[in-house]
């Protein structure tokens, strides 16, 4: 327990941080045992990994999960980006992605005709509980960090004062490396009394006295006034007239503001998923701070850009959420990168089997089976998809269906299911490029005789997934 300085240092105090002893309130460890719920071949055979390392996407709480990894990576994270809720007291939605229809420049709306809730932002009537949630987690990944490792925290004007002040306290104020304002522009509210809020905060802290910063892969183009005066002598301007001008061929060094667009509408990589941060703010940052090979972390994934920038970039990475969507969302997107590397799915173990008692949808999935050259060749169908109570289905989602198929969003089958854990061998998804989802399998050949066991998975469009064993 840590008793409440006195006198020592300043401090950011809310009700409910100390107890009556005086104490710091902390939430207590609550490790739990993950378990690999699917796992993901790599792409290509050039995308084989060479080490014993896995990428993880983890569906859960991200302060167990905290304190599960601690045997396994503490000390070892390069880099962690966090783009926690900003305590804005809203509930974001995430559109709901029906049927054929071409999304592909289709705005993200606050108020879509199909949606349901990705996460809730509110937090009451004060920002206690909304910090209480931080500092937990902000304590919790500080062990996971490695000696010479960094964390990114991007918030907005609302809390960026309040967690500056947690930052500090944690890491220390002199950990600090840079608060940066990215910029960005978009259409503004009518009969605004001020200056529209265009801009985030990202407070970037060390874990140590040293850190990565490759300055010439985020170098800037100069000024083209500047360029004009290279090799001028500069007394006016200096007060020293033997000093001439010399630029760097790489560029400018960069200012700690930078003015990146929010991900187009019609971006290959853009999501159905809310608060969607666009690829180009995140390779700025893995630029900066990492290198080929890093462990990059981002425990608030949502809609996945760290993880596809990471995978992108030749980063290792760990990714976490407690959003079903964003755990589909995230792994449609990686499954999307061309050349992906391997990657499994976890789950703590009590998530990794479903509720008995919840009614699950019926699924129908025809095998056939054929010979060719002595070998049994299989091939699935998905013919049918129901849920169990359909009255109980948003009136607004039914309407926009024209097929049973329109429920799914994906579906894959595991040709040799022999535990807990799904191997997909087949995958059929939808993308907002490419609506069409193939309801027959490619056949799958067995080389070796004897006793195989198919499983289908669907996942369905509110995000939840069912498993079947046909006949």
């Amino acid at each position: 327990m840590k008793r409440r300085p006195v006198g020592t240092r300043t401090e950011l105090v809310w009700p409910g941080k100390y107890g009556a002893d005086g104490c710091r309130k902390e939430a207590p460890p609550m490790p739990v045992s993950l378990a690999v719920a699917d796992t993901y071949r790599g792409d290509s055979p050039a995308a084989a990994s060479d080490s014993d390392w896995r990428n993880r996407l983890i569906h859960g709480d991200n302060l167990q999960v905290l304190h599960s990894l601690g045997e396994d990576l503490v000390g070892k994270i390069d880099l962690v980006y966090m783009d926690p809720p900003f305590a804005t007291g809203s509930d974001f939605l995430v559109a709901m992605e029906i049927g054929e229809a071409d999304l592909r420049g289709i705005r993200s709306s606050r108020n879509p005709p199909a949606a349901e809730i990705a996460y809730r932002d509110s937090w009451g009537s004060d920002l206690g509980p909304y910090l209480d949630m931080l500092y937990d987690r902000l304590s919790g990944l500080r062990p996971l960090l490695a000696p010479n490792g960094t964390v990114f925290v991007h918030v907005d004007r609302r809390v960026a004062h309040h967690v500056k002040f947690l930052l500090d306290e944690i890491f220390g104020e002199e950990r600090l490396i840079n608060e940066i304002v990215w910029c960005y522009t978009g259409p503004s509210s009518p009969g605004m009394k001020g200056f529209a809020n265009k801009h985030d905060v990202i407070f970037w802290y060390a874990n140590g006295p040293s850190w990565t910063f490759n300055v010439d892969l985020v170098r800037l183009p100069y000024n083209p006034s500047t360029k004009r005066n290279e090799g001028r002598r500069t007394g006016f301007t200096t007060g020293n007239p033997d000093l001439v001008v010399k630029l760097n061929a790489l560029g400018k060094f960069p200012e700690d503001w930078w003015t990146i667009p929010v991900e187009a509408p019609a971006s290959s990589v853009r999501t159905a998923y809310p608060t969607q941060k666009p690829e180009r703010l995140l390779k700025k940052i893995l630029l900066a701070a990492s290198s080929e090979g890093s462990l990059v972390a981002d425990f608030f994934c949502g809609s996945g850009t760290t993880l596809a920038v990471a995978e992108k970039m030749g980063r290792r990475w760990v990714g976490c959420d407690l959003s079903r969507f964003a755990v589909q969302t995230t792994r449609k997107r990686l499954l999307g990168i061309e050349g992906h590397k391997a990657f499994d799915v976890l789950r703590p173990e009590n998530l990794a089997d479903p509720d008995p008692q919840q009614a699950i949808p019926k699924v129908d999935v025809r095998i056939n089976r054929t010979r060719s050259g002595g070998k049994l060749v299989v091939q699935a169908t998905l013919a049918g998809f129901s849920f169990p109570h359909p009255d109980q289905i948003p009136a607004r989602v039914r309407a926009k269906v024209q097929s049973w198929s329109d429920y799914i969003d994906s579906w894959s089958v595991d040709w040799n299911h022999s535990d807990s854990v799904f191997r997909p061998g087949f995958l059929a998804q939808r993308t907002r490029q490419k609506r069409k989802l193939l309801l027959t399998s490619d056949p799958h050949t067995y080389d070796k005789p004897g006793k195989h066991f198919v499983a289908a998975k669907v996942v369905d469009i509110f995000g939840n997934e069912t498993v079947v064993r046909p006949g």
